[in-house]
């Protein structure tokens, strides 16, 4: 790199994952990320800009000065800094688990809500993607997939777009 250009990162969440990008010495924390919600009262996804974590913001600091000194500059106050949760919460307490809860009704797991979750996604998460289900008829009245979904879950897409494509190609 010529001695008179800087690199620096603008930190997006991105910047939090090992990657290693030669010569850069300055990080720029805005201490915001996006991300994809899924909103249940809804039935669609949002794309949020929210604050990150603690655990985050350690992360983007640490892209700099991976090959010599370096420095981060954050753009918000120690204070703020603070009140950020600890942690980012799992990916699985803001999505939609229609698709993965059709894919274990389909290995013949019935009870979806006493199931062993390594993150328990919510209640209401679990209800909300149950009823999408029973919806789009991909579940009868006593909770077994039907026929319809079993041609739903070959697709790997969520159970309302497959819907889309069996009735579009009339497979249904």
């Amino acid at each position: 790199l010529p001695r008179n250009k800087r690199k620096v990162i603008l930190a997006t969440n991105i910047a939090e994952t090992s990657l290693t990008v030669p010569g850069v010495r300055y990080v720029i924390d805005s201490g915001l990320r996006k991300i994809k919600i899924w909103r249940h009262n809804l039935g669609l996804a949002t794309l949020l800009t929210v604050p990150i974590s603690q655990a985050s913001a350690t992360q983007r600091s640490g892209r700099a000065g991976r090959e010599r000194a370096g420095k981060t500059y954050r753009l918000y106050t120690e204070g703020d800094y603070l009140q950020l949760p600890h942690q980012t919460e799992a990916e699985i307490a803001r999505t939609d688990l229609s698709h993965p809860i059709l894919m274990l009704k389909r290995l013949k797991i019935d009870d979806i809500i006493n199931w062993s979750w390594i993150e328990n996604p919510g209640e209401e998460s679990l209800f909300s993607a149950l009823q999408q289900l029973y919806i789009l008829k991909a579940l009868d009245n006593e909770g077994k997939i039907t026929k319809l979904s079993e041609k739903m879950a070959i697709f790997p897409v969520p159970p309302q777009l497959g819907v889309v494509l069996l009735t579009a190609f009339d497979l249904k």
